[in-house]
């Protein structure tokens, strides 16, 4: 399965000439987050692998999103996989988060996608959290009484995307904006390759209701798929 070509010509990358870019995607070593670590408690920010201190600041400020947050790492990694399921660069590197092989540590079109794909999965999976009524930080609104159509399911929050949008970005963003964490050209493509990952999901949720809910245009119910496919970027 391959990248959309639209997407594909927005990410930034530069061959063999930058290393040290994989700061920004350090996080998703949260895939490795052992079970037992209940995350309901401040303190355990800082057993978190993979973050600057910025993401355990926001850690700390809004637990009640790192189980979430952890999900959404877990997902990249299954995502990229099938993005690539049938490519000789098969996504095999990202599994070593937080230490990356060069495949990642350069300004590749690999790491672009990965960026792109984190920034998306993050967004996409507190957007789904906020839509189940599962994160107290969302504005939520009265599920209708009737039930919604096949394949479909009332969703719990009127603004779970653009909730997702914001509070995934203040945490993927959050290394790229740390000021002595590399250059700023790699500051800024890195940034920019998540925003491309960002707009992308934002498109693939098109239309939106008045609310804010990707839906389906007969029924007007969020739709019930969990699982990003890594196509969406």
């Amino acid at each position: 399965m391959r990248a959309r070509p639209q997407v594909c010509q927005a990410l930034l990358f530069a061959l063999a000439l930058q290393t040290g870019v994989c700061y920004g995607i350090k996080w998703l070593a949260l895939s490795k987050t052992p079970a037992a670590l209940a995350l309901n408690q401040t303190q355990h920010c800082k057993q978190l692998e993979g973050l600057v201190s910025a993401q355990v600041q926001l850690c700390r400020s809004n637990l009640e999103l790192m189980h979430t947050i952890v999900h959404a790492a877990r997902e990249v990694m299954k995502a990229c996989r099938r993005a690539f399921a049938d490519m000789r660069w098969n996504c095999s590197s990202i599994e070593l988060a937080p230490n990356y092989l060069l495949d990642l540590e350069r300004g590749t079109r690999e790491s672009a996608f990965v960026y792109a794909l984190s920034a998306a999965a993050i967004s996409h999976a507190i957007a789904r959290a906020c839509t189940s009524g599962d994160l107290p930080g969302c504005s939520c609104g009265p599920v209708p009484g009737e039930p919604p159509g096949p394949g479909n399911r009332w969703g719990g929050c009127a603004d779970n995307l653009s909730y997702g949008l914001l509070m995934g970005a203040k945490f993927s963003d959050a290394p790229m904006k740390v000021k002595k964490t590399g250059s700023q050209a790699n500051k800024l493509m890195r940034l920019h390759n998540s925003e491309v990952g960002r707009q992308a999901l934002l498109r693939q949720f098109q239309p939106l209701d008045p609310s804010g809910l990707p839906h389906s245009p007969l029924t007007g119910t969020v739709r019930g798929s969990a699982r990003l496919s890594g196509n969406e970027v």
